[in-house]
C-alpha cells in the first residue's frame, strides 16, 4: 500500500510539474492573473494531499524553514499595518503562494527527475526565445495582437524590446535567465542529444537575455556564467571573459553609429534620464520608509503614496514604482519584511554551499550548485523591478527556494 501510495504520489508530481511550467511558459501575466485563484486552489489541493501524505510535516523542523516562516510572517504583518488595505489586498496572494510552493517543491526528491525536469525547461526556453525571435522580425506578436490584452505592448513593439510569452521586456529576461541553469545542467549530461538540447537551451536564453536590454538580468547572467566557468574551466573562462569585453566594446562603438545597434545593445539605457529615474526611486522610496521604519507602508501603498513623497515629479501610473525589489520590500514591508527576507535567503544559500561540498556523487553536486547560482542571478535581477508583484517570477523564485531546501 506504501509502495502504491509512493508511485501515486511521484506521478502527481511530475503531472503537476509539466502543467504548472507549461502554465507559466505560454500564459502571459494577463492571464495568470485573471486565474490566480484557480491555480492557488490546485496549490492548496496539492499541499494539503502532501500534507496527509507527511511529506511536508517531515521536513518543517529546521533552520532553513523557521527562517522561511519568519520571513513570511513578517511580510504578512505589512497588511495589517498598511497605509490602505484595499491596495494591499494582492499581499494575501503572493504570501500564501510563497509559502505553499516552498512546501510543495521541497518535498519533491528532484534527485529522481531533476534530469527531466531540466530537459522539459530547456525545450520551454526555446520555444519562448523563438516566439521572441518571430516578433523581433515581424514586428508583431500574434498573442497580444488577437488574444490578450498588454498595456505595454505597442511601446515595446515599436522599440524592438522583446516580450514574447511573458508580456514585458524585464518578465521576459527573467524567464529566460531563470531557465539557464537547468539548460547548463543538461550540457554535463554523458547523452549528446541532451549535450545538444543544453547548448540550444544555454544559447537561446544568453542571447533572449542581451536582446532583453534588461541590464540587472544581464549582470546576473554574467555573474552566473562568470562563477559556473570559473568553477569548471578555468581555460574557458578567460575566454569568457575576452569574449565579454569584446562584447561591450562592440555594443559601445556600433551604437554610436547605427540606432539598430544602439537598440540592442545592452548599454541603450544607460542614459542621464535613466540615472536620474533610478536615483528618484531610491530617495523617494527612503522617504516613505523613514516614515514607516519597521513594517512599512503595506502592498501596492507605494503608487498610493507616490505623489506625496515625490516633490512634484510627474510620472505616468506605471512608472510610480520603486522599479527594485529591495526599495519595494523596505518601503512597502519595513526592516521586518526586508531583513527577515535577507536573512532567510542567506541561512538558504550558506546551508546549500556547504550541501553542495559534502555531496559525493558529482551530478547532484552540479545540479545543486547551478541552482545556487541561478538563485543568486535572479536576486540580482531583483535590483531591475518589482520581480515578486509579476506571477512568472515569483513562481519560479520559488520553484528554486524550494528545490534547494529540497536538498539540505
Amino acid at each position: 500500500m506504501q509502495k502504491m501510495l509512493g508511485k501515486i504520489t511521484k506521478k502527481i508530481y511530475i503531472y503537476f510539474i509539466i502543467l504548472f511550467l507549461l502554465w507559466i511558459s505560454f500564459f502571459c501575466e494577463y492571464v495568470q492573473s485573471k486565474y490566480q485563484y484557480f491555480v492557488l486552489g490546485i496549490f492548496f489541493v496539492l499541499f494539503f494531499y502532501l500534507f496527509f501524505q507527511r511529506n511536508i510535516l517531515s521536513k518543517w523542523n529546521n533552520i532553513v524553514n523557521i527562517s522561511f516562516l519568519i520571513f513570511i510572517t513578517s511580510f504578512y504583518i505589512s497588511y495589517f499595518t498598511a497605509v490602505n488595505r484595499n491596495n494591499s489586498y494582492n499581499a494575501h496572494y503572493i504570501v500564501v503562494t510563497l509559502l505553499l510552493l516552498y512546501f510543495i517543491f521541497q518535498s519533491i526528491n528532484f534527485k529522481d527527475i531533476k534530469t527531466k525536469l531540466s530537459s522539459l525547461i530547456s525545450i520551454l526556453s526555446i520555444i519562448v526565445f523563438a516566439i521572441g525571435i518571430l516578433e523581433l522580425i515581424f514586428k508583431k506578436n500574434f498573442l497580444y495582437e488577437a488574444f490578450f490584452y498588454n498595456p505595454f505592448y505597442k511601446g515595446y513593439i515599436k522599440c524592438g524590446e522583446v516580450m514574447s510569452t511573458q508580456y514585458h521586456p524585464a518578465v521576459f529576461a527573467t524567464f529566460m535567465l531563470a531557465c539557464l541553469p537547468f539548460s547548463l545542467y543538461c550540457t554535463e549530461n554523458s547523452k549528446c542529444r541532451l549535450q545538444l538540447l543544453g547548448i540550444l537551451g544555454s544559447f537561446a536564453s544568453i542571447v533572449g537575455i542581451i536582446l532583453s536590454t534588461i541590464h540587472f538580468a544581464f549582470i546576473g547572467m554574467i555573474v552566473l556564467l562568470s562563477i559556473y566557468l570559473f568553477q569548471k574551466n578555468r581555460r574557458v573562462f578567460k575566454i569568457f571573459l575576452i569574449i565579454f569585453i569584446l562584447f561591450l566594446a562592440i555594443s559601445i562603438l556600433l551604437s554610436n553609429f547605427d540606432m539598430l545597434f544602439y537598440k540592442f545593445s545592452i548599454l541603450s539605457k544607460l542614459h542621464l534620464r535613466s540615472l536620474i529615474y533610478r536615483f528618484q526611486r531610491v530617495i523617494i522610496s527612503y522617504k516613505i520608509w523613514s516614515d514607516n521604519l519597521l513594517t512599512g507602508v503595506g502592498f501596492n501603498n507605494f503608487r498610493y503614496l507616490f505623489d506625496q513623497y515625490s516633490q512634484g515629479i510627474i510620472s505616468d501610473f506605471t512608472h510610480k514604482i520603486p522599479d527594485n525589489m529591495y526599495l519595494s520590500l523596505l518601503a512597502e514591508t519595513g526592516i521586518l519584511g526586508l531583513f527577515s527576507f535577507i536573512i532567510f535567503l542567506i541561512i538558504l544559500i550558506v546551508n546549500g554551499a556547504k550541501k553542495v561540498k559534502g555531496i559525493q556523487y558529482q551530478d547532484d553536486k552540479n545540479f545543486l550548485n547551478l541552482m545556487l547560482l541561478g538563485l543568486i542571478a535572479l536576486l540580482i535581477n531583483m535590483n531591475g523591478y518589482d520581480f515578486l508583484y509579476w506571477h512568472m517570477p515569483l513562481y519560479f523564485f520559488s520553484i528554486y527556494i524550494g528545490i534547494i531546501r529540497s536538498y539540505l
